[in-house]
Parts: structure tokens; C-alpha cells; sequence
């Protein structure tokens, strides 16, 4: 979330430059690590996540959590597939493994008139690309700021002027919403209605 990369790929989306939003693919995979770990979903998902919901600014109406056929003899605790549907029409698909040879941190927004990917393993420089139907894809200058400093300046921030950070509470709320909806999927085996009240929106 504090990533310069995906703050300007936020502004990018609530400008309007992608229009209408249509969907989301995301995945942040890696090999497998050689001692046991926590679950695949608490450690990887709840980033893509939380920037699913920065960029469709409001919180799905339906979860589907699934182990991948191609990954059928691997337990879901290690890899796992999410999709979600939101009240406009928007769905999105993000991928967590932990069976993986190479690593992959990618996020592609798609819009009715282009679309924005970031992709954190890239070199800097080519992190951000924005492409739209008439042009190829194009390097979005991004500042070099470290993400981890940019989160403690925002806290700082809201501290001394109570303006609230681009997270929150809220935003913490509405993540593990959406991660209990994965593992109830999971385990039932069906999508899951994500019943929002006032308080959680």
C-alpha cells in the first residue's frame, strides 16, 4: 500500500485514466520455504488484497477461495486461488503459492481503456507500466522512496495532524473480512455471500 509504484497505480485508477474498471489479476508466489510456515492465505494474501480494495474502493459482495486444479496433489495451505466479485460487476483473480520455482509479485489493473501493471521484481524503472488499445506498454516514472519509510511518515503524519493514513482500521476491518470469507470457501467449498453492515463500510 505505501509502495510509490502502487500509490501512483491508485491514482492512476481513481483518475480515470483506465475508465471503467473491469478486473484485477494479481499473484504473489514464491518457493517453497524450507521450514514449515503459517498458512499460504495469512501470508501472502492479505497484501494483494488490501490493494484490490484501494483500487475498487469498496468491499466484494461474493468470495470464491479454491486449490488450483493444476495444484491438486498440493495442500491449500500452500497454494490457493481467490476470486472476488464486487456490487459494480468488477472481478478479481489473485494467485498465492508457496510451490512456486521462481518468485512473482504482480499486479495488473484492467480497464476499458487500458491497463496498469505493477511488478515489483522488475529493475527500477520499469515497475510501473501503463498501456492503453493504441500504444504499447510504457515505464510510469516512480519516485525512489522506500516503501517501509513512507509508512512510517504517514504514521507520523496522522499522529501529529489526525489526518488519517491511506490505511486503517477500517481497511484492517474489511482485509480480514475477506480473509475469513477465504478460509470458510475453503473449507466449504462454495462461494461465500460477504455480508457488509454500515459499521463495516
Amino acid at each position: 500500500r505505501y509502495h510509490p509504484a502502487f500509490q501512483l497505480l491508485v491514482e492512476i485508477v481513481r483518475k480515470g485514466q483506465l475508465g471503467t474498471l473491469r478486473g484485477i489479476v494479481s499473484s504473489r508466489c514464491a518457493p517453497r520455504p524450507e521450514t514449515s510456515r503459517e498458512h499460504v492465505l495469512w501470508a501472502f494474501a492479505p497484501h494483494d488484497v488490501a490493494m484490490i480494495l484501494a483500487c475498487v474502493d469498496a468491499l466484494p459482495s461474493s468470495v470464491f477461495c479454491f486449490r488450483p486444479d493444476q495444484e491438486s496433489n498440493v495442500p491449500s495451505s500452500e497454494c490457493a486461488r481467490i476470486e472476488l466479485e464486487f456490487p459494480s460487476g468488477i472481478r478479481t483473480r489473485t494467485t498465492v503459492s508457496w510451490r512456486d520455482q521462481t518468485k512473482a509479485r504482480r499486479f495488473e489493473v484492467r480497464g476499458e481503456l487500458g491497463s496498469v501493471v505493477f511488478d515489483d521484481l522488475e529493475p527500477s524503472g520499469s515497475k510501473l507500466m501503463l498501456a492503453t488499445p493504441d500504444e504499447p506498454p510504457n515505464a510510469v516514472e516512480v519516485p525512489e522512496q522506500e516503501p517501509l519509510a513512507v509508512e512510517c511518515a504517514a504514521f507520523v503524519d496522522a499522529v501529529a495532524t489526525g489526518v488519517a493514513p491511506p490505511s486503517g482500521a477500517s481497511e484492517g476491518l474489511g482485509v480480514m473480512m475477506v480473509l475469513d470469507a477465504c478460509f470458510r470457501s475453503l473449507e466449504e467449498e462454495r462461494t461465500v455471500s460477504l455480508r457488509v453492515t454500515e459499521d463495516c463500510q
